[in-house]
Formats: C-alpha cells, sequence, structure tokens
C-alpha cells in the first residue's frame, strides 16, 4: 500500500485513507494509547464478518498485522454524516432508511452496535448510508458482563 493519508485519530484506532492493488480503501489501525484497542478492533473484524455482505455496513476486504498493530482493510465512503455540508446535501430518508436496515441486520445477529452517531455512518455515492465502527459492539448471546456494560471514556 502507498499513498496512506490520516483521515481520523480516535482512542481505539486511527483510519487512514490508502490505495491497496489500485483500489482506495479505508485502514484503520490499532493505537497503543489504550490497552484495548487491539482487542477492540479483533472484535470488529468479527462482527463485521457475522454481519457478511451488506450494503448498509461497511465491507471489511482483510486484515493485517505490521508493526505490532492490527490493521482492518475496509469499504471507503468520502463522506461523513457528521459534516454539516453532507448532512445538508444528503436526502435524510434514504440515509436514515439505511442506517435501519443495518440495524435490523445486526439486531438479527444477536449484535448490538452501541455507539449510533453521525460520526459512525458514512454516506456513499446515491445517499447509501454505511455504518461504521463496531469497536463498542456487543453480542447480548455471547459476550460477558464486562463487555455488554462496557462505556467508551472520552
Amino acid at each position: 500500500m502507498t499513498e496512506w493519508r490520516e483521515l481520523s485519530d480516535g482512542g481505539y484506532s486511527e483510519v487512514y485513507k490508502a490505495k491497496l492493488l489500485g483500489v482506495t480503501v479505508a485502514v484503520k489501525a490499532a493505537t497503543g494509547r489504550k490497552k484495548t484497542s487491539g482487542e477492540s478492533l479483533l472484535r470488529e473484524i468479527r462482527y463485521l464478518q457475522l454481519c457478511g455482505a451488506h450494503p448498509n455496513i461497511v465491507q471489511p476486504y482483510g486484515a493485517f498485522v505490521e508493526e505490532g498493530r492490527i490493521h482492518l482493510v475496509l469499504e471507503y465512503a468520502r463522506h461523513c454524516l457528521r459534516t454539516d455540508r453532507v448532512a445538508r446535501s444528503c436526502d435524510p430518508i434514504v440515509v436514515m432508511a439505511g442506517v435501519a436496515r443495518a440495524l435490523v441486520r445486526i439486531h438479527s445477529l444477536g449484535i448490538v452496535h452501541r455507539d449510533i452517531k453521525s460520526r459512525n455512518v458514512m454516506v456513499a455515492v446515491d445517499n447509501r448510508a454505511l455504518l461504521i465502527d463496531f469497536g463498542l459492539a456487543c453480542d447480548v448471546e455471547r459476550d460477558g458482563e464486562e463487555w455488554l456494560s462496557r462505556t467508551a471514556v472520552h
């Protein structure tokens, strides 16, 4: 991969725009700032795999470890619903219907996202919403109390 450009930097991960085999992708890398960063990213990988292909859930392409850090390669969408420009220019009914479809899918699998907010909704071509960031997600049937009650401290 070449031409990495940082898109965001959170407590648990950093996200980059990159080119991989000629395709623009997002690369999410676990940080060393929180001791559970790697574990959270591994959980995100597992939940995205469980979800399978869905038009409103970001698609994982693969993962790798480099310099001891886990990296997740994801579908890239240019626009985040968090920005006013994007929120004003997209069709809110189409975007929110896409978010609802994504939630129906994950809830049918017993997964709860636990971090729904405008920052975690990307808007792709044709107002297609993409739910991202499953780092705080839980499986209500399989996860222990420590994950079900976990909160993020910002």
